[in-house]
């Protein structure tokens, strides 16, 4: 899989910060894709 192509887990979406910056690209690609949701 991954390991074979030299993929090394550094245990990133460990941490509590990580998990707030993928929380927000997630939110943010929403937005890009539906202008809808984007508040005045």
């Amino acid at each position: 899989g991954l390991y074979a192509i030299g993929y090394e887990n550094n245990g990133f979406m460990l941490l509590s910060p990580m998990a707030l910056i993928v929380v927000g690209l997630i939110i943010w690609v929403q937005r890009s894709r539906n202008k809808a949701l984007i508040e005045d």
